[in-house]
């Protein structure tokens, strides 16, 4: 590919940055039709199509980059996000490994698969794959986030906590790690502190009936009945 054609590839993957993917959309087919070898006019595409919600498009463009690059690890990274996003969960996770095998150290990779691998309810799996990505990028929330997921699920608490907290104090605006560390903390006997991890998902901006039914739960574990009731009547009235 020459300089030229990949700055014109830069410009569409700032164009689809900001939200202007048809604009990105053009620019990438002029790349495919110039170049229609290379592999990266036809990853852009692909993504240009996924922002745009034409999924038949963003597959056959995914395809046609893998067929050129199959051995580019980022390029399968991006294919597997998009079929996880189609609940074809079994080929993204074929398309994790094949990444990881190329670069080991492809932190992304490591805690996209762990979180699909949860999908799936393989905590085990998951958790190995979520360790591994928190050696590898330590101040990813979502990978910390992940990883209290899997450590919960595998019955482990005072572990699920710990990467919870881990989660909330890279990313304090993070309202689903809060709920998950409130839950927690309930789970470990304490429901005057899972209230107060409640609150701080409030403030952060998480509503909804999750919350609402873990917040009762919490009141009713203090003995505080019509606490409980009332966050079951709003419960209730929101269903």
């Amino acid at each position: 590919m020459t300089s030229g054609q990949a700055a014109r590839l830069g410009e569409a993957f700032r164009l689809l940055q900001s939200g202007r993917a048809s604009e990105a959309l053009a620019i990438a087919k002029s790349a495919a039709a110039a170049e229609p070898a290379a592999a990266d006019p036809q990853h852009m595409l692909a993504l240009c199509h996924k922002a745009l919600g034409d999924e038949p498009s963003a597959v056959a463009a995914f395809d046609a980059a893998l067929a050129r690059a199959p051995r580019d690890p980022h390029l399968l990274g991006n294919y597997a996000n998009f079929l996880t996003r189609l609940r074809r969960y079994e080929e993204a996770i074929a398309l994790y490994r094949r990444a990881i095998d190329l670069e080991p150290s492809h932190a992304e990779a490591w805690t996209n698969l762990g979180l699909t691998l949860l999908e799936l309810g393989d905590s085990a799996a998951a958790r190995a794959s979520l360790e591994r990505a928190v050696s590898l990028r330590p101040n990813s929330a979502l990978a910390w986030q992940g990883l209290g997921q899997a450590r919960r699920a595998g019955r482990d608490l005072d572990g699920a906590e710990a990467a919870f907290r881990k989660a909330v104090q890279i990313a304090p605006g993070a309202g689903v790690a809060w709920v998950n560390l409130g839950v927690v903390r309930r789970l470990l006997g304490d429901p005057a502190d899972s209230l107060d991890c409640y609150a701080a998902a409030r403030r952060a901006g998480f509503a909804g009936a999750e919350l609402e039914d873990a917040e009762a739960g919490a009141w009713l574990d203090l003995g505080e009945t019509e606490r409980a009731l009332e966050g079951v009547r709003r419960l209730i009235s929101s269903a």
